[in-house]
């Protein structure tokens, strides 16, 4: 009576409790899955090895399928949150001249069709949902540099192959120029808490891998 059993997550526990797996039911020689070079691997996938190589190779290699966490009762998941400001910011690189009171009523056009696609189970919370994500993005509307830095890339996909023979590929998304001729690479995070510490690659390991890119 195990909730979402699956062949997936007994492996997953298995390996766990450090168990090999047999790959075929005819072969017992016990061994791992074949690891290949030909994947690529984005930043945030790197993010995850540095954090726990146990986790990317349950994840990456191996390919189990993560436990559902979604929440019924929230309005808005944080992923979905985050894909919003995206396209707000996104859209905000296009049309660098737009207003805040504009650029609010954007973003209320597109939490409000976010809703209307998912229908929340408790309604009398999506105003004040509403309110922390029009405040959020206020405070990434007024962040934004003003005037705009000229935009020299935006979400595209950039591919490389490290010297060690893994493939890496990204999307930052925006690299400016900067008066001086350098670039800034900018990655929007919408998390209440800030996590770089100064001096500390762990903690702004994305960004140094979309440099590298």
């Amino acid at each position: 009576f195990e909730p979402g059993l699956s062949i997936s997550r007994l492996i997953g526990k298995e390996y766990v409790n450090g168990t090999f797996i047999i790959t075929n039911k005819h072969n017992r020689e016990k061994r791992w899955p074949e690891q290949t070079f030909e994947q690529e691997y984005s930043p945030s996938a790197l993010d995850v090895y540095v954090g726990c190589p146990k986790a990317f190779f349950l994840k990456y290699v191996m390919n189990l399928a993560a436990p559902d966490d979604d929440d019924p009762f929230e309005i808005i998941s944080a992923r979905a949150e985050g894909t919003l400001a995206h396209s707000l910011m996104e859209l905000l690189a296009d049309e660098p001249d737009m207003t805040l009171e504009d650029f609010k009523a954007k973003a209320e056009e597109y939490f409000e069709r976010y809703i209307d696609e998912h229908a929340p189970l408790i309604s009398k919370n999506v105003e004040y949902k509403k309110s922390q994500f029009l405040e959020m993005m206020e405070i990434a509307y007024n962040t934004d540099p003003k005037p705009h830095r000229e935009v020299v890339l935006k979400e595209e996909d950039i591919h490389c192959e490290h010297d060690v023979g893994i493939k890496i590929h990204g999307f930052p998304d925006r690299v400016e120029r900067l008066e001086d001729g350098t670039c800034l690479i900018v990655d929007y995070k919408t998390g209440n808490k800030i996590k770089h510490k100064p001096n500390d690659p762990n903690t702004c390991l994305q960004v140094l891998i979309y440099a590298y890119l």
